[in-house]
């Protein structure tokens, strides 16, 4: 998404920028700005097409007062012609794959949620950085320094408004009015152009900025340092599985959630760094272009995170007798979690790596014993 949310900004410059261009050559280099945006996010697509339907807003307007239909028939083909690869290809080939409905959040969520453009790893360091960025956007504002370039009015108006309206989850994805917050932020930076009274604050204002984007920059590095360490511990005990193992993965229903070092999904790379099958990778119908064939994914249905968490950590006795029969094809279970885990001693659970060193306390590899006493009565 942000990747497809730069292609979006760049795109909108661009096309701007070639407005005394040839229309052909125009319109080729914003197909191919509109076509980007599509393969990479959905959500990165609607943004353009929201800023690419403000910067066209005010010209249209004018041409239609003043009653130059051929021109406003131009503007209108050349703007919307861009979309014309994205919208053959949801013609000809999309098709519904998963089902899903549209849930708002709380209304005072959608004020929350514009801080999460500054919420990083620190949160009174972040709070600090985001009440500073609206003093000094509300200072400019209040003085008449901060121009908002016209053109691009009409843009942020759009894409505040889409903030606004949409739903937290839509269809099968979620997080859908969050994306757009950071939208709105870019581009409103982009649109911005503050009016300092002299050099002097100039320098002044820049450089608390710049000592601030160091000082983020710096926590951030902090947290990746810590989690290269934790990763590295990860790949270790990974790379012990045997190749084509079958690795069932165990967690708790809380730890889908947001976490500085996040190793929930680390089981995934064993299936590219030793081709083992793992029930947790990306595979749902409409979000990924992966399917898990059958009967593997009845298999991989047969053994939920949550149930394989209750029974083997929690000690649920009916999760357990649910549990064994299901892991009779497996080789082992990653147990992963937010917080550190103790999984209890059990005869037919044998740690990968019994070195305390390879061992982290959020992701922990148990190989499978089965035989005549395993499951234990």
């Amino acid at each position: 998404y942000l990747f497809g949310l730069g292609v979006a900004l760049c795109g909108a410059a661009a096309w701007l920028a070639a407005e005394r261009q040839a229309a052909w050559l125009r319109l080729l280099g914003a197909s191919l700005v509109a076509t980007a945006c599509f393969f990479s996010h959905i959500a990165a697509f609607g943004v353009y097409a929201l800023v690419i339907l403000g910067l066209e807003l005010g010209p249209a307007l004018r041409q239609w007062r003043a009653a130059e239909w051929r021109a406003l028939s131009r503007r209108a083909a050349l703007a919307s012609g861009q979309f014309a690869i994205p919208l053959a290809i949801v013609i000809g080939w999309w098709q519904p794959a998963g089902q899903g409905h549209v849930r708002y959040g709380a209304p005072w969520r959608k004020a929350d949620l514009l801080f999460t453009v500054f919420d990083n790893y620190n949160r009174p360091f972040d709070v600090v950085c985001f009440a500073l960025l609206l003093a000094l956007l509300g200072v400019l504002a209040w003085q008449k320094r901060l121009r908002i370039a016209p053109r691009l009015v009409p843009s942020l108006a759009l894409v505040a408004a889409s903030y606004l309206l949409l739903p937290s989850q839509m269809m099968t994805g979620s997080g859908v009015d969050r994306r757009i917050a950071v939208a709105l932020f870019v581009l409103l930076v982009a649109a911005a152009a503050p009016r300092l009274a002299n050099r002097r604050t100039a320098r002044l204002v820049g450089g608390a900025v710049a000592i601030v984007l160091v000082a983020r920059l710096a926590a951030i590095e902090t947290v990746w340092l810590a989690a290269d360490h934790a990763y590295r511990a990860d790949l270790a005990a990974i790379d012990e599985l045997p190749r084509g193992a079958r690795l069932a993965v165990a967690y708790p229903a809380n730890a889908v959630n947001v976490s500085a070092i996040p190793e929930l999904h680390m089981p995934t790379l064993a299936v590219w760094r030793r081709g083992a099958f793992v029930p947790t990778l990306f595979a749902f119908p409409a979000q990924q272009p992966i399917a898990v064939r059958a009967p593997w994914d009845r298999a991989a249905a047969s053994v939920p995170p949550e149930l394989l968490w209750s029974a083997f950590v929690a000690g649920n006795r009916a999760a357990r007798a649910q549990a064994w029969p299901a892991l009779a094809g497996w080789d082992a279970v990653a147990f992963v979690d937010r917080q550190a885990i103790r999984v209890p001693p059990q005869p037919c659970l044998q740690p990968l790596l019994p070195q305390p060193r390879f061992q982290t306390h959020l992701l922990q590899i148990y190989l499978l014993k089965h035989g005549p006493d395993c499951p234990p009565p």
